[in-house]
């Protein structure tokens, strides 16, 4: 899977931005039939019991046929959690902390992580490209922040984006904002390293 972000305008390398974050990113246009979009996604498990490998969820059943003596038992848990909200789907780490608010205006979903932040941000009313989202979050930083033209390639399609270099109290702040496709309204990614 390719995940590219060409920096070559801001003469700074994106210090891999912990791509293994994104390393399963695959975005799709599926509708939004989610009972509860705040709720965070359950960690997956494998059950191996005695060389036989079952897949299970945290609060399911699942039926095994057959006897079983003498078991050799291993639980293992999945490395990621599927994000599925927004008409968005992508794996991400289960370290990653997770977080939703949501109104009719504005939905942001948040995977927080020790050395990167993704924001994801779904606005149903309003159509707003990449590039006027990061000039409004620009303006929020005073008149330090700088915005450079880059892009990002996510499962083979290229994407512009907007890169705001900050400066918080003596701290450098990178983040790339991009849009994806939308029919209705805006969503629009927000990745902070």
């Amino acid at each position: 899977m390719d995940f590219l972000i060409d920096n070559s305008n801001s003469h700074h390398l994106y210090d891999d931005m912990k791509i293994y974050i994104l390393g399963f990113f695959s975005l799709t246009l599926c509708s939004l039939l989610f009972a509860d979009e705040t709720k965070e996604p359950e960690v997956a498990y494998t059950l191996h019991i005695n060389g036989k490998s079952v897949r299970i969820e945290a609060g399911k059943e699942v039926e095994m046929k057959g006897e079983f003596k003498d078991l050799k038992v291993e639980l293992v848990p999945d490395k990621s959690k599927k994000f599925d909200f927004g008409g968005v789907e992508f794996e991400y780490p289960v370290q990653m902390a997770f977080a939703a608010e949501l109104d009719d205006d504005l939905k942001i979903w948040t995977l927080d992580g020790n050395e990167m932040i993704l924001m994801y941000y779904q606005f149903p009313n309003q159509k707003m490209s990449g590039q006027e989202f990061a000039e409004s979050i620009a303006t929020q930083y005073g008149k330090d922040a700088t915005i450079v033209p880059t892009k990002i390639k996510l499962n083979g399609v290229e994407y512009q984006c907007s890169r705001l270099h900050i400066t918080l109290a003596g701290v450098k702040l990178h983040q790339t904002v991009f849009s994806l496709p939308s029919e209705k309204g805006s969503r629009l990614f927000m990745i902070q390293d």
